[in-house]
């Protein structure tokens, strides 16, 4: 009895995975869900109209020993993609508190104990650890967040959004249930996630981040992120809507040096990477014409003092232009070899230079 009602002061916590032809790997994500050792848990899975049948479905059990899980199974008549399928599972939660998540990702077991903990001790309206990207072997350093425990207000939380001290990844944050309204996912492609975290962090009163890093996403061919068709657009249409939302703060020198900052390294210097990483040579350079045009050099200034090296990048994009890749790939080289020592660069005579020797 005395286990029950510690279990019932405890908050509900809606775990929300949509999923879409997983195979037999969703037993393997079922598994992850099923370590999680928060005892107050109503998981929904949101099968996206799957085309291919998986084995796993309804038959894993996930009751573990002075735990309450609540398992909903849902199956979408017709495929809505991941906004809509998240829209779905978030019309069925019932948790005080909801988590997103990538049904083929890992996390650390307790992360939902940590996130939690967090949001009841400070009233956060959304709490939120580290996580890391993982494309292939190779893992890629922390993501947003803080290398100390930080509790921000409204105004301090939308400048961490400008800086990228909160960037739109939802499996990172634990959500209450009440900032996150109706159907707040609409379509905009790879970066969908980003408008509903600024959303949120638009509407809430705290928001508070522990520096653990307890989430790694896990990145496959083929997922929208990793697409060869980026639709650049969106990043446009983000930089937008933050524009729109920072009309209702308190116009400061901060906020304009963050709008400045957002606008050259999530806009502009995200377009030109996100182009020439996945982008023909031919559509790279025309992007890198256009963002040219737009980068402005009093933003460049105002930025210089906080991120140097979003400020430095941004005058590479603007004097190179269409001209960037060769810019880029010079600079790589140069680098590759100065990590070398000088080994490999040779005089014009054709004899070997000497370690270290300038380039």
């Amino acid at each position: 009895m005395a286990e029950d009602d510690a279990l019932s002061r405890r908050p509900l916590v809606s775990v929300v995975a949509p999923v879409f032809n997983p195979g037999e790997e969703l037993g393997d994500a079922l598994r992850n869900i099923a370590s999680l050792t928060y005892p107050e848990l109503e998981v929904i899975l949101v099968d996206d109209a799957s085309t291919v049948p998986s084995s796993a479905w309804g038959a894993f059990d996930m009751t573990r020993p002075g735990t309450r899980r609540i398992v909903e199974w849902m199956r979408l008549p017709e495929n809505v993609g991941p906004a809509g399928a998240r829209n779905a599972g978030l019309r069925a939660a019932s948790g005080e508190y909801v988590w997103f998540v990538d049904w083929d990702d890992e996390w650390d077991p307790g992360i939902l104990d940590r996130l939690v903990e967090e949001a009841e001790s400070t009233g956060a309206d959304f709490s939120m650890c580290r996580g890391r990207w993982q494309i292939g072997a190779e893992e890629g350093p922390p993501t947003d967040g803080h290398d100390a425990p930080t509790v921000m207000d409204r105004e301090g939380a939308f400048l961490q959004l400008l800086h990228g001290g909160i960037r739109g990844y939802l499996w990172t944050k634990l959500f209450r249930r009440s900032v996150l309204g109706v159907d707040p996912f609409a379509p905009h492609g790879y970066i969908e996630d980003f408008f509903v975290v600024a959303d949120v962090v638009d509407r809430c009163e705290t928001v508070a981040s522990i520096p653990e890093t307890l989430y790694r996403h896990l990145v496959r061919a083929g997922s929208l992120s990793n697409s060869k068709d980026p639709q650049l657009h969106h990043l446009e249409e983000a930089n937008a809507h933050v524009r729109q939302l920072a009309a209702g703060f308190p116009q400061t020198p901060a906020l304009r040096r963050g709008l400045a900052h957002f606008e050259l390294e999530f806009d502009h210097i995200a377009r030109a990477t996100t182009a020439l990483r996945l982008c023909s040579d031919a559509r790279a350079r025309e992007v890198l014409r256009g963002i040219r045009r737009q980068i402005r050099s009093r933003d460049v200034l105002l930025v210089l003092p906080i991120a140097p090296g979003t400020a430095s990048r941004a005058t590479a994009i603007k004097l190179a232009g269409p001209y960037f890749l060769e810019v880029r790939a010079a600079a790589r080289s140069l680098k590759r070899l100065v990590r070398r020592g000088g080994r490999g660069l040779r005089h014009p005579d054709g004899a070997p230079a000497a370690s270290g020797a300038a380039a």
